[in-house]
């Protein structure tokens, strides 16, 4: 072992322990315990604020800090606990554990040490009432741990194997087999040494515990080479299976949610032509449910025939005689009895639960195709892939109310449900979107209702997919719960798809199939199957994509931890995949069309997170530098402001960041952005300047450019004018300097220059910059930049009274905004058009703008302009006839341009004096006084409220409010 240990040494590995000088104390179950288990687990520095949300989650950051210390300090006063190392922000604790004896021991292979060193659970016996996130993270590393244990034991008992020590490599198989009775590779083993060792009973019955467990958890047989290794033992013993039902099953629920599937169905059966029809789907789709329906209401006479446990063997004509009660004088006269009964009449045949008896289905449709009339209707995970079948898949349920629904007819079932508050409603519709809309996830989770309360069901479900089993008394085991179902599922898989599921594991959300064969390395065919298997599907309203079931993602997820070599390699190919996504897809390259590249990048965006994710922990520091520019433009226009601060934070940290110099300062004028974006136009500046000096310096002109326009434009918002001017006039200078073509930057010193010449009053010269700029940029296609072009042209036709031009110009901007999908400054452009319907005296669509730059600011966190839209609100309302209103929204104007401290670029409007003396002489100056008041105490929650109240019910201001359809421009 390389890894030096130091005493005294926390057994984490079975029951929680401490051994000093050869002698073990039993440790308390209490939070000093959990502490250092996580810190032990993690082998590293932890962060405070992580480890008091673990601990305590619930409670406000700065009570759980609190508790922390106090933990800690009364950590150094136990006599049993070794000491941690303590910094300002973080905790480590270094010293060696029985958890860290394992890891090393699992990293180098060495198995037999691993095998010793696992006692059982870790923190066996603790039962804790820790926190959920605490005792979630528990069961994840216990899961992790106990498959890593069983992967080495086996491994340890082959070697073993290999010396010829067979006595030890049956005990440790044996203990293997305790722990999990299904694992058929290691009884496959055990088996043949038990051979070797005449321990043939206790094999037979190690066997037979083995069928029976398969049997009744998944209606599944031994594979064929287990069952020989089995009757190399003895002659075979009779394992009973069940047989298929003779007769039609019985529904006892209604059919709910599945009514466009229903008709469907129905609608294709009626086709002269069609013959067979395979309704496939995840388990707990509600395939059978469907099924049983469609036979109800279809037009011809049906025979349901229920195929689980169905024998290997046995042909399906052969079944569906006996189901038929045909008197049989031999086994080969079965076909033509069953074709003579068929023919008279037409008919379907559904077969339930085909998935484990493919061949047998197949060759019964077969045969089918010469008994005219006869249509076959199947329900299984995997489709049969023959002549003439239509496939019909099932997902969830498509519609929120459809599931809420199903949910509480559940519930309903085992407990009469009273109105739900909206409370539990939330936690209903979360338990919903938990089990992905699968019906079979409904109904289990319903069953619970009569003993938790929703919220309680909510809470148990985010922890683990194992809460919902056992739930519904009365269920077959094979439905018992959702892992039951997929383990069955992944059973039916070969060993190489299940291989290509588990790398597709490395994907979040959806994926294209070139980036599928790229990354996990399968096949076109290999893609199909599992489609055919139900695990992948095609996206909704998509013809490229591809996506996994996220409660299958789950589990597959969980199988996945026994290679992690697999994983490292899979991220890796992940992560080079991605890192030539963006750079084919980068928005700032040459006559880039930045819509579809901003589409590109926001449809993989929870891909490119993990990526990133990958280089940050392979420390691939110039790698992530490339990255940050595109993806800061993707963070910035779709409003992900935290995420973009996480990861510039996170990557400035990095040791070793500041020494590549360009890439640097390209990090820092991303950070001056981000703080400019937000209002903090202190820290942008220091991060401007810095940028412009450290690229100077490594002569990254188009940086020191971008951060020198920047600072302009942060000053221009200011009021600095004249600083701004000579940033930009030296921007321009410095580009010809260095004869460097960057159109981008020089556009945009331009529209700088010509911002500054309208706010001198210079109104000839700024048109004729601006319209520069505009020539400069245009050529380069939708691009972000533009819309501050148009926005430029609008103002400057506003100043100048040209009122319908500057509508047009506004219009565009935001049109520009929306083909990009632009979230930011969006409020500030509703607003620009809101000022230039109040000039024309449009008051109701004025209003509607500014109602709708109101929204904005709440829905996408950009309150520039909210006071002065409020303002503007309150002269509308008094011109309306609503004198009260109008104070109110007065006041709280007031007391958010107060507030609101982020700078808007935009002069705060003039109170027209004559409007609020009229509002005075109505109202008298002391009610006005008192209505001021009260608005300046609303949240800006209640303001939109109050909006909402003030306008009718069918105006266009109460359906912006509402989030109702876009508003239509004029020219």
């Amino acid at each position: 072992m390389k890894r030096k240990h130091v005493l005294p040494l926390i057994c984490c590995l079975g029951q929680p322990s401490m051994v000093v000088q050869n002698n073990r104390q039993v440790l308390p179950n209490e939070r000093a315990l959990w502490l250092l288990t996580y810190l032990a687990a993690q082998e590293n520095w932890v962060s405070r604020e992580e480890v008091a949300r673990i601990l305590w989650p619930d409670a406000a950051s700065s009570v759980a800090r609190t508790r922390l210390r106090q933990l800690i300090l009364r950590i150094k006063d136990l006599g049993w606990a070794p000491q941690m190392d303590i910094d300002q922000s973080k905790l480590r604790w270094s010293q060696g554990c029985d958890l860290h004896v394992f890891r090393d021991a699992y990293a180098h292979q060495q198995w037999n040490v691993v095998h010793a060193i696992y006692q059982g659970t870790l923190l066996m016996g603790c039962a804790t009432d820790a926190s959920d996130e605490f005792t979630a993270w528990l069961d994840m590393e216990r899961f992790k741990l106990q498959c890593q244990w069983r992967m080495a034991a086996h491994q340890h008992a082959l070697q073993l194997m290999g010396q010829g020590q067979v006595q030890q490599a049956e005990e440790v198989l044996q203990h293997i087999l305790q722990v999990d009775p299904l694992a058929e590779d290691v009884l496959c083993d055990y088996l043949r040494l038990a051979l070797q060792n005449g321990h043939r009973d206790a094999a037979s019955e190690q066997y037979l515990l083995f069928a029976r467990e398969l049997e009744a958890q998944l209606q599944m047989k031994p594979r064929a080479d287990t069952q020989a290794l089995f009757a190399a033992l003895r002659e075979p013993l009779d394992v009973p299976v069940s047989r298929p039902s003779r007769t039609t099953v019985q529904m006892s629920t209604p059919l709910m949610g599945r009514e466009s599937e229903l008709q469907s169905l129905l609608q294709q059966l009626a086709e002269p032509e069609l013959r067979i029809i395979t309704l496939t789907g995840v388990g707990g789709a509600g395939k059978t449910r469907l099924a049983l329906e469609v036979a109800r209401r279809v037009n011809l006479k049906t025979h349901v025939l229920s195929l689980v446990g169905h024998p290997a063997d046995q042909p399906l004509v052969l079944t569906l005689a006996q189901h038929l009660q045909l008197p049989l004088s031999h086994a080969s006269s079965a076909p033509e009895q069953v074709k003579s009964v068929l023919g008279k009449q037409p008919t379907l045949l559904v077969l339930d639960n085909t998935e484990h008896i493919l061949p047998l289905a197949r060759d019964f449709v077969s045969w089918v195709q010469d008994c005219p009339g006869v249509k076959v209707l199947l329900t299984s995970r995997i489709c049969l892939g023959v002549p003439g079948e239509r496939v019909h898949a099932l997902a969830g349920l498509e519609q929120e109310t459809e599931a809420l629904n199903l949910l509480l007819e559940a519930a309903d079932r085992v407990m009469p449900q009273t109105p739900l508050t909206e409370e539990e409603k939330t936690a209903a519709l979360q338990i919903c979107e938990r089990v992905q809309f699968l019906p079979l996830g409904l109904e289990l989770a319903g069953a619970w209702r009569r003993m938790l309360g929703w919220t309680e069901i909510r809470d148990e479900l985010q922890k683990s997919l194992d809460f919902l089993t056992g739930a519904l008394p009365g269920i077959s085991e094979r439905h018992s719960g959702m892992r039951i179902v997929f383990e069955h599922s992944w059973r039916l898989l070969p060993a190489h798809l299940q291989q290509a599921l588990r790398k597709l594991m490395v994907f979040r959300g959806s994926f294209e199939r070139l980036s599928a064969l790229s990354i996990a390395g399968i096949s076109n065919r290999d893609l199909l199957s599992l489609m055919d298997h139900s695990l992948v599907k095609r996206m909704r309203g998509s013809d490229q994509r591809f996506e996994v079931h996220e409660l299958i993602r789950e589990y597959v997820t969980e199988k996945q931890q026994a290679h992690p070599e697999e994983i490292r390699e899979t991220r890796a190919r992940h992560a080079h995949y991605f890192l030539g996504y963006v750079n084919k897809h980068d928005p700032y390259a040459p006559l880039a069309n930045q819509q579809i590249a901003l589409q590109h990048l926001t449809q993989e965006q929870e891909n490119l997170h993990i990526a990133l994710q990958h280089l940050y922990d392979t420390r691939d520091t110039p790698t992530l530098l490339n990255l940050l520019t595109p993806m800061c433009l993707l963070w910035v226009t779709r409003n992900m402001i935290l995420q973009a601060s996480e990861w510039l934070g996170k990557i400035r940290d990095l040791p070793d960041v500041q020494n590549s110099g360009p890439l640097y300062a390209e990090l820092l004028l991303n950070y001056g952005n981000l703080a400019r974006f937000q209002g903090q136009f202190e820290t942008a500046g220091q991060h401007y300047l810095e940028t412009i000096q450290l690229a100077e310096q490594h002569q990254s002109i188009h940086t020191a450019s971008a951060a020198r326009n920047s600072l302009g434009a942060m000053c221009l918002i200011a009021g600095q004018i004249e600083q701004a001017e000579k940033l930009f006039q030296d921007n321009l200078q410095a580009l010809d300097c260095w004869k460097v073509e960057c159109r981008h930057q020089q556009a945009f010193s331009h529209l700088g220059l010509g911002h500054v010449r309208r706010l001198k009053g210079d109104l000839q010269e700024a048109e004729r910059l601006i319209q520069r700029s505009l020539q400069i940029i245009q050529p380069q296609g939708t691009h972000h930049f533009l819309t501050y072009v148009y926005e430029g042209l609008g103002l400057l036709c506003l100043d100048q009274g040209r009122l319908e031009e500057a509508y047009t110009w506004m219009t565009r901007s935001l049109l520009e905004k929306e083909r990009l999908e632009n979230t930011f400054e969006r409020a500030i452009t509703w607003y620009d058009l809101g000022v230039i319907q109040f000039r024309q005296q449009g008051w109701d669509l004025a209003a509607d703008h500014f109602a709708r730059s109101l929204k904005t600011a709440l829905d996408w966190n950009q309150p520039q302009t909210v006071a002065a839209s409020l303002e503007h609100l309150a002269e509308w309302a008094a011109r309306k006839g609503h004198p009260e209103s109008a104070c109110l929204l007065w006041g709280a104007a007031s007391t958010f341009k107060t507030r609101i401290q982020t700078p808007s670029g935009r002069p705060f409007p003039v109170r027209d004096g004559a409007l609020q003396k009229q509002v005075q002489e109505r109202l008298g100056p002391a009610q006005v006084m008192l209505l001021e008041r009260d608005g300046s105490q609303l949240s800006l929650r209640e303001v939109v409220a109050l909006v909402r109240k003030l306008c009718p019910e069918k105006s266009s201001v109460t359906s912006v409010l509402y989030g109702g359809p876009p508003l239509v421009f004029g020219t």
